[in-house]
C-alpha cells in the first residue's frame, strides 16, 4: 500500500505522481479529452456512419414519424447507429489510451431533489412560447402524420425508441463525451453552445432547430451543475415522452 504524507510530499510521492493525466483518476466533471479529440471524434462517426447505411431515408424524416409507420425497422436503425456511433467513440478513446469509465462520462450519484428541480426549470424555460405540439411540426409532416394509424404496439415501439434508448444513447454521447470534452478547453457557456449546436443539426430537422438547440443546452447546464448524466437523461426522456403522447393524441382525433 503507497503511503503518502500530506506535511513531506516530497518524500513521499503521490501515487499517480508522473502518470500521464490519461491515466490519472479524473475528478467529477473532468474528463481526460479535449475539443480536438471531441471533432476528431465526430469525424469518424460521420463517416463510419455513412459508411454504413450510406444516405437513408432515415436521415431525411423525423424520427417520430417514422417509428409509427415502421417502427421494427426503425429500431433496428436506431441500435446500429448507436451501436456504430458509440463504438467508434469509445474505440478512439481507447486508442487515445484515455481513461474512462461510466463515472467519468457522468453516470454518477446525484441529489435527487436539486436535481429534479433543476430539470423542471430546464423543461419549462425551454418550452416557453412552444407548448402545443403542433407548432414543432411542419404542414408537410402533418398531413403524412394524418395519413399514419397508430397501434398499441406502434406506441409501444415508440416509448422504446424515442422515449429510452435515445435519451440514453444521445446523452451519453453529446452531453457526457462532446460537451464534457469541449468544456475542458473552452469553459461552459461557449461548450455549452457548440455542443448543442452540434446535437441540434445532429437531428436533421431545421424546423425545430431552435427547440433541440436550446434543449441541448439546457441539458448542457444540468451536467454542469450536477456533474451527472442522470438529470439530462431524466429531462430527455421527460421531453421526448410527451412528445410521443402529443403525436398519438393528435392522430387520435
Amino acid at each position: 500500500m503507497v503511503q503518502y504524507d500530506l506535511l513531506n510530499p516530497k518524500e513521499y510521492p503521490h501515487p499517480e505522481e508522473g502518470q500521464p493525466f490519461s491515466r490519472r483518476r479524473q475528478e467529477p466533471g473532468r474528463v481526460p479529452w479535449s475539443a480536438v479529440d471531441v471533432f476528431i471524434i465526430i469525424a469518424l462517426v460521420l463517416v463510419g456512419n455513412f459508411v454504413v447505411f450510406g444516405l437513408i431515408e432515415g436521415y431525411i424524416y423525423t424520427v417520430t414519424t417514422q417509428t409509427i409507420k415502421q417502427p421494427v425497422p426503425t429500431l433496428v436503425f436506431l441500435v446500429i447507429q448507436w451501436v456504430v456511433s458509440l463504438g467508434i467513440a469509445f474505440g478512439y478513446l481507447r486508442l487515445r489510451r484515455f481513461h474512462f469509465s461510466l463515472s467519468t462520462l457522468g453516470f454518477r450519484r446525484t441529489p435527487v431533489i436539486k436535481a429534479a428541480l433543476m430539470v423542471i426549470a430546464v423543461l419549462i424555460i425551454t418550452n416557453i412560447g412552444s407548448v402545443i405540439y403542433e407548432q414543432f411540426i411542419t404542414p408537410h409532416q402533418q398531413q403524412a402524420i394524418q395519413e399514419i394509424q397508430p397501434s398499441h404496439f406502434s406506441l409501444f415501439m415508440s416509448i422504446l425508441q424515442i422515449g429510452i434508448i435515445a435519451p440514453v444513447c444521445e446523452e451519453t454521447f453529446f452531453r457526457g463525451i462532446i460537451h464534457q470534452g469541449l468544456e475542458r478547453r473552452l469553459g461552459f457557456f461557449p461548450a455549452a453552445v457548440l455542443s448543442a449546436a452540434i446535437f441540434a443539426t445532429a437531428h436533421f430537422q431545421l424546423d425545430i432547430f431552435v427547440i433541440i438547440f436550446l434543449l441541448g443546452f439546457g441539458f448542457a447546464y444540468l451536467i454542469h451543475r450536477t456533474h451527472s448524466l442522470w438529470p439530462s437523461i431524466s429531462g430527455h426522456m421527460i421531453y421526448n415522452l410527451l412528445t410521443v403522447i402529443a403525436v398519438y393524441t393528435s392522430l387520435g382525433k
